[in-house]
């Protein structure tokens, strides 16, 4: 969810290139739901643009979640 200043709009993504976009989550275009997501590997990391469309501030709130396989407990 985002919250944000009268007609401000929140998006993040990710770009090898200014043409080349590889995710895309906005609240300009469709909003945000259950459907956005960012995946990332164990151990690994990744960099991301945020963008605002107008000053003040804005409220972010970002659930994660977990998948883990514990076959090495049997």
């Amino acid at each position: 969810d985002v919250d944000a200043p009268a007609n401000g709009h929140f998006s993040l993504w990710q770009a090898s290139s200014p043409t080349n976009v590889t995710r895309y989550i906005s609240t300009s275009l469709d909003g945000i739901d259950e459907t956005d997501k960012v995946h990332i590997s164990g151990g690994g990391h990744s960099h991301y643009n945020w963008g605002f469309t107008q000053p003040g501030l804005y409220e972010v709130t970002v659930q994660l979640r977990t998948l883990t396989n514990l076959d090495w407990l049997e």
